[in-house]
Protein backbone atom coordinates (compact mmCIF):
# COMPACT_ATOMS: atom_id res chain seq x y z
CA UNK A 1 0.00 0.00 0.00
CA UNK A 2 2.95 2.50 0.45
CA UNK A 3 4.79 1.84 -2.28
CA UNK A 4 1.22 2.53 -4.07
CA UNK A 5 1.01 5.32 -2.54
CA UNK A 6 4.48 6.94 -3.28
CA UNK A 7 4.08 6.15 -6.97
CA UNK A 8 0.90 7.90 -7.27
CA UNK A 9 2.64 10.56 -5.77
CA UNK A 10 5.67 10.64 -7.80
CA UNK A 11 3.41 10.59 -10.76
CA UNK A 12 1.18 13.72 -9.74
CA UNK A 13 4.16 15.19 -9.45
CA UNK A 14 5.16 14.49 -12.72
CA UNK A 15 1.90 15.36 -14.23
CA UNK A 16 2.12 18.80 -12.53
CA UNK A 17 5.41 19.48 -13.40
CA UNK A 18 4.45 18.82 -17.33
CA UNK A 19 1.39 20.82 -17.23
CA UNK A 20 3.18 23.68 -15.79
CA UNK A 21 6.13 23.58 -18.28
CA UNK A 22 3.22 24.84 -20.61
CA UNK A 23 1.97 27.33 -18.67
CA UNK A 24 4.48 29.97 -20.62
CA UNK A 25 2.67 33.04 -18.77
CA UNK A 26 3.78 31.56 -15.43
CA UNK A 27 -0.01 31.23 -13.93
CA UNK A 28 0.66 30.10 -10.45
CA UNK A 29 -1.59 29.39 -7.36
CA UNK A 30 -2.37 32.88 -5.98
CA UNK A 31 -1.17 34.66 -9.34
CA UNK A 32 -3.78 32.96 -11.26
CA UNK A 33 -5.56 34.37 -14.68
CA UNK A 34 -8.07 36.43 -13.11
CA UNK A 35 -10.65 39.14 -13.89
CA UNK A 36 -8.20 41.54 -11.53
CA UNK A 37 -4.89 40.08 -13.57
CA UNK A 38 -3.22 42.47 -15.73
CA UNK A 39 -3.05 40.03 -18.60
CA UNK A 40 -7.12 40.45 -19.18
CA UNK A 41 -6.37 43.41 -20.47
CA UNK A 42 -6.62 44.68 -23.93
CA UNK A 43 -3.21 46.19 -24.39
CA UNK A 44 -1.99 45.08 -27.52
CA UNK A 45 -0.97 41.62 -26.60
CA UNK A 46 -2.71 38.54 -27.32
CA UNK A 47 -3.94 37.66 -23.89
CA UNK A 48 -6.51 40.22 -22.80
CA UNK A 49 -9.73 41.51 -24.31
CA UNK A 50 -10.91 44.07 -21.69
CA UNK A 51 -10.67 47.52 -22.13
CA UNK A 52 -8.20 49.79 -20.42
CA UNK A 53 -10.84 52.34 -19.86
CA UNK A 54 -14.14 53.04 -20.36
CA UNK A 55 -14.34 53.60 -24.37
CA UNK A 56 -10.67 52.19 -24.59
CA UNK A 57 -9.80 48.89 -27.07
CA UNK A 58 -11.62 45.84 -26.99
CA UNK A 59 -9.87 42.45 -27.50
CA UNK A 60 -6.84 41.29 -28.38
CA UNK A 61 -3.98 41.57 -31.04
CA UNK A 62 -5.39 39.76 -33.47
CA UNK A 63 -9.25 41.29 -32.42
CA UNK A 64 -7.71 44.64 -33.36
CA UNK A 65 -6.21 43.62 -36.48
CA UNK A 66 -9.18 42.60 -37.73
CA UNK A 67 -11.39 45.20 -36.70
CA UNK A 68 -9.01 47.71 -38.44
CA UNK A 69 -9.24 45.69 -41.64
CA UNK A 70 -13.18 45.99 -41.15
CA UNK A 71 -13.32 49.51 -40.37
CA UNK A 72 -10.86 50.26 -43.69
CA UNK A 73 -13.47 48.90 -45.52
CA UNK A 74 -15.77 51.17 -44.05
CA UNK A 75 -15.91 54.02 -46.26
CA UNK A 76 -17.90 56.06 -45.32
CA UNK A 77 -16.43 56.39 -41.90
CA UNK A 78 -19.48 55.01 -39.52
CA UNK A 79 -18.20 54.56 -36.43
CA UNK A 80 -19.46 53.49 -32.47
CA UNK A 81 -20.52 56.96 -32.44
CA UNK A 82 -21.63 57.42 -35.46
CA UNK A 83 -23.60 54.43 -36.42
CA UNK A 84 -25.46 53.47 -38.98
CA UNK A 85 -29.23 53.91 -38.20
CA UNK A 86 -32.80 55.20 -38.40
CA UNK A 87 -31.91 58.53 -37.87
CA UNK A 88 -28.70 59.17 -39.49
CA UNK A 89 -28.84 61.27 -42.21
CA UNK A 90 -27.17 58.57 -44.52
CA UNK A 91 -30.63 56.77 -44.43
CA UNK A 92 -32.60 59.38 -45.86
CA UNK A 93 -33.25 59.86 -49.66
CA UNK A 94 -31.47 62.69 -50.86
CA UNK A 95 -30.04 61.62 -54.19
CA UNK A 96 -27.57 59.70 -53.11
CA UNK A 97 -27.21 55.78 -52.86
CA UNK A 98 -26.94 55.60 -49.17
CA UNK A 99 -30.41 56.31 -48.06
CA UNK A 100 -33.57 55.08 -48.75
CA UNK A 101 -36.61 57.08 -46.36
CA UNK A 102 -38.26 60.18 -47.74
CA UNK A 103 -36.87 63.44 -46.44
CA UNK A 104 -40.80 64.66 -45.95
CA UNK A 105 -44.23 62.50 -46.74
CA UNK A 106 -44.76 62.20 -49.98
CA UNK A 107 -41.35 62.51 -51.12
CA UNK A 108 -38.81 60.40 -53.30
CA UNK A 109 -38.02 56.68 -51.72
CA UNK A 110 -34.60 55.09 -52.22
CA UNK A 111 -31.29 55.45 -53.39
CA UNK A 112 -30.21 57.27 -56.58
CA UNK A 113 -30.35 53.96 -58.74
CA UNK A 114 -34.07 53.31 -57.31
CA UNK A 115 -34.62 56.64 -58.11
CA UNK A 116 -33.19 56.60 -61.44
CA UNK A 117 -34.87 52.81 -62.65
CA UNK A 118 -38.44 54.45 -61.13
CA UNK A 119 -38.04 57.17 -63.75
CA UNK A 120 -37.18 55.01 -66.55
CA UNK A 121 -40.32 52.46 -65.55
CA UNK A 122 -42.63 55.64 -65.69
CA UNK A 123 -41.34 56.73 -68.97
CA UNK A 124 -43.41 53.72 -70.27
CA UNK A 125 -46.28 54.64 -68.11
CA UNK A 126 -48.01 56.19 -71.28
CA UNK A 127 -51.44 56.47 -69.44
CA UNK A 128 -49.63 58.74 -66.80
CA UNK A 129 -50.85 56.97 -63.87
CA UNK A 130 -49.45 58.51 -60.71
CA UNK A 131 -49.32 57.76 -56.78
CA UNK A 132 -52.60 59.48 -55.93
CA UNK A 133 -54.02 58.33 -59.66
CA UNK A 134 -53.33 55.19 -59.77
CA UNK A 135 -55.20 52.68 -62.06
CA UNK A 136 -57.52 50.73 -59.72
CA UNK A 137 -61.35 49.49 -59.23
CA UNK A 138 -62.60 52.96 -58.99
CA UNK A 139 -60.49 54.81 -61.65
CA UNK A 140 -62.39 56.03 -64.67
CA UNK A 141 -60.01 53.69 -67.31
CA UNK A 142 -61.66 50.39 -65.30
CA UNK A 143 -64.58 51.19 -67.23
CA UNK A 144 -65.93 48.93 -70.55
CA UNK A 145 -66.65 52.58 -72.48
CA UNK A 146 -65.26 51.77 -75.71
CA UNK A 147 -61.22 51.83 -75.32
CA UNK A 148 -59.29 49.44 -75.09
CA UNK A 149 -58.13 50.22 -71.12
CA UNK A 150 -61.48 48.98 -68.64
CA UNK A 151 -63.41 45.86 -68.85
CA UNK A 152 -65.70 46.56 -66.22
CA UNK A 153 -69.54 47.39 -67.59
CA UNK A 154 -70.94 51.39 -67.03
CA UNK A 155 -73.77 49.73 -65.58
CA UNK A 156 -75.68 46.56 -64.72
CA UNK A 157 -76.04 44.32 -68.04
CA UNK A 158 -73.29 46.30 -69.91
CA UNK A 159 -71.13 45.34 -71.81
CA UNK A 160 -67.87 43.78 -70.53
CA UNK A 161 -64.59 44.10 -71.92
CA UNK A 162 -62.12 46.48 -73.74
CA UNK A 163 -63.22 47.40 -77.43
CA UNK A 164 -60.83 44.22 -79.04
CA UNK A 165 -63.11 42.17 -76.38
CA UNK A 166 -66.13 42.92 -77.73
CA UNK A 167 -65.02 43.83 -81.36
CA UNK A 168 -64.09 39.73 -80.98
CA UNK A 169 -67.53 38.72 -79.11
CA UNK A 170 -69.29 40.24 -81.74
CA UNK A 171 -67.25 38.10 -84.32
CA UNK A 172 -68.32 35.23 -82.76
CA UNK A 173 -71.91 36.26 -81.56
CA UNK A 174 -71.91 36.71 -85.80
CA UNK A 175 -71.63 32.48 -86.28
CA UNK A 176 -74.30 32.03 -83.77
CA UNK A 177 -76.92 31.53 -86.35
CA UNK A 178 -79.29 29.67 -83.66
CA UNK A 179 -79.84 32.99 -81.38
CA UNK A 180 -77.96 31.48 -78.47
CA UNK A 181 -78.01 35.05 -75.89
CA UNK A 182 -76.86 35.27 -71.87
CA UNK A 183 -80.28 34.64 -71.35
CA UNK A 184 -81.46 31.94 -74.11
CA UNK A 185 -78.16 29.46 -73.75
CA UNK A 186 -78.22 25.89 -75.10
CA UNK A 187 -78.18 23.89 -72.18
CA UNK A 188 -80.30 20.97 -70.93
CA UNK A 189 -83.53 21.74 -70.57
CA UNK A 190 -84.05 23.53 -74.02
CA UNK A 191 -86.06 22.57 -77.08
CA UNK A 192 -82.84 22.69 -79.41
CA UNK A 193 -81.49 19.86 -77.25
CA UNK A 194 -84.06 17.61 -78.20
CA UNK A 195 -83.95 14.53 -80.60
CA UNK A 196 -86.86 15.72 -82.86
CA UNK A 197 -85.82 15.22 -86.21
CA UNK A 198 -83.13 18.23 -86.64
CA UNK A 199 -79.34 18.65 -86.46
CA UNK A 200 -79.90 20.07 -83.20
CA UNK A 201 -80.64 18.07 -80.51
CA UNK A 202 -79.96 14.47 -79.75
CA UNK A 203 -82.03 13.59 -76.30
CA UNK A 204 -84.78 11.40 -76.79
CA UNK A 205 -88.21 13.24 -76.10
CA UNK A 206 -88.90 10.36 -74.16
CA UNK A 207 -87.40 6.97 -72.34
CA UNK A 208 -86.81 4.24 -75.47
CA UNK A 209 -87.21 6.99 -78.21
CA UNK A 210 -84.53 7.52 -80.47
CA UNK A 211 -81.34 9.46 -79.96
CA UNK A 212 -79.43 11.74 -82.19
CA UNK A 213 -79.74 14.63 -84.53
CA UNK A 214 -80.91 13.94 -88.26
CA UNK A 215 -77.14 13.05 -88.88
CA UNK A 216 -77.29 10.66 -86.77
CA UNK A 217 -80.73 9.10 -87.63
CA UNK A 218 -79.95 8.87 -91.49
CA UNK A 219 -77.02 7.35 -90.70
CA UNK A 220 -78.16 4.70 -88.42
CA UNK A 221 -80.33 4.05 -90.66
CA UNK A 222 -77.95 3.23 -93.53
CA UNK A 223 -75.62 1.64 -91.00
CA UNK A 224 -79.01 -1.05 -90.18
CA UNK A 225 -79.26 -1.55 -94.60
CA UNK A 226 -75.93 -3.48 -94.29
CA UNK A 227 -77.40 -5.47 -91.66
CA UNK A 228 -78.29 -8.23 -93.37
CA UNK A 229 -78.41 -10.81 -90.24
CA UNK A 230 -80.91 -8.35 -89.19
CA UNK A 231 -79.75 -7.98 -85.23
CA UNK A 232 -81.79 -5.84 -83.23
CA UNK A 233 -81.38 -4.20 -79.62
CA UNK A 234 -83.38 -7.32 -78.66
CA UNK A 235 -81.51 -9.97 -81.18
CA UNK A 236 -77.75 -8.77 -80.52
CA UNK A 237 -75.09 -10.40 -82.17
CA UNK A 238 -73.12 -12.28 -79.04
CA UNK A 239 -72.89 -15.95 -77.65
CA UNK A 240 -75.77 -18.25 -78.53
CA UNK A 241 -76.86 -15.83 -81.61
CA UNK A 242 -75.37 -16.71 -84.68
CA UNK A 243 -72.07 -17.18 -83.03
CA UNK A 244 -71.70 -20.73 -83.78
Amino acid sequence: MADETSRLLVNSKDFRTCAIAKNAKGYVPGKEYLPATPDTISDGDNRGRDPKTDGGSIGTKIDIDVRNKQMAKNADGYTFTDQYGASHPDTISDGDNRGRDPESQGGSIGTKIDIDVRNKQMAKNADGYTYGDEYGASHPDTISDGDCKGRDPESQGGSIGTNKDIEMRGRLMAKNTDGYTPTNQYCAGIADTIADGDDKGREPKQQGEEAGTCIDFASRICSLTKNSKLYTKNRQYGFGNGTV
